[in-house]
């Protein structure tokens, strides 16, 4: 029977073979505790609009040339954006959306083309800063030729402030469930690893007033509440943990 001479190295290799599988095996078969904390938090703060935006088109109907069709446009647009400067807009606030003068044709029964003249369209986007304003526009040029008005759009010309509170929310809605998850969980935040946020700043749905009007004349001022609108921030935060 063979025996060591050194019966404790024996001992001491064997007890570290031991010790190098118990360190694998842990390592294989022990998950990690999570040490990271996400949490979602939201902010909302309630604004009234303080901008309209609308479109305000002229269409001239077929005339016999093109030119006829230009000049009538440009005397007609001339007289609205005169009548939209009158009512307190700035040049800088008025812009042309659309410009057309296009052949207009009728087809007739026996299959043929027929040229009926030329229609000259115009759309101008104004955006009035005066919500009181708005009504009175819309009637002011739609007396001076304007037939088409597309859709109002109320928003919130300089949404950085509000931004900032919702965002402030946001904040101590994540800390505040940050807090009680992490008590709930029966550990304890030690610093911020992670920060990130998105905000809404939603407009107004269009708000068609007519999409055809008929001829000029006097019309009555047209009632354009805003109304209010809410700016969404969402935070995400992520805390190391202990």
């Amino acid at each position: 029977m063979y025996t060591t001479k050194y019966p404790w190295l024996v001992a001491v290799v064997i007890g570290g073979l031991f010790y190098l599988l118990g360190q694998y095996l842990n390592a294989t078969y022990s998950a990690p505790f999570p040490r990271d904390l996400s949490v979602n938090g939201i902010g909302e703060v309630e604004v009234k609009p303080d901008i309209a935006t609308i479109t305000l088109g002229v269409t001239t109907g077929p005339q016999a040339t093109a030119k006829v069709a230009n000049d009538m446009l440009a005397q007609k647009i001339t007289a609205v954006l005169t009548a939209v400067e009158s009512a307190g807009v700035s040049k800088d606030d008025t812009k042309t959306a659309n410009l057309t003068i296009n052949p207009i044709y009728e087809y007739r029964p026996d299959g043929r083309q027929v040229l009926r003249g030329f229609e000259g369209s115009q759309q101008v986007e104004v955006k009035i800063r005066n919500l009181d304003a708005v009504g009175d526009i819309v009637s002011r040029t739609t007396t001076e030729g304007v037939n088409q008005v597309g859709g109002i759009n109320f928003t919130v010309d300089k949404p950085e402030d509000m931004k900032q509170q919702a965002e402030a929310k946001a904040i101590e809605d994540a800390k505040a469930k940050a807090k009680e998850l992490a008590s709930s969980l029966g550990v304890k935040i030690k610093r911020v690893k992670y920060y990130s946020s998105n905000s809404t700043v939603p407009g107004q749905p269009d708000q068609f007033l007519k999409a055809e009007l008929g001829g000029a004349g006097g019309t009555s001022s047209i009632p354009t509440p805003g109304g209010t609108q809410t700016i969404t921030v969402n935070a995400t935060i992520t805390y190391e943990i202990r």
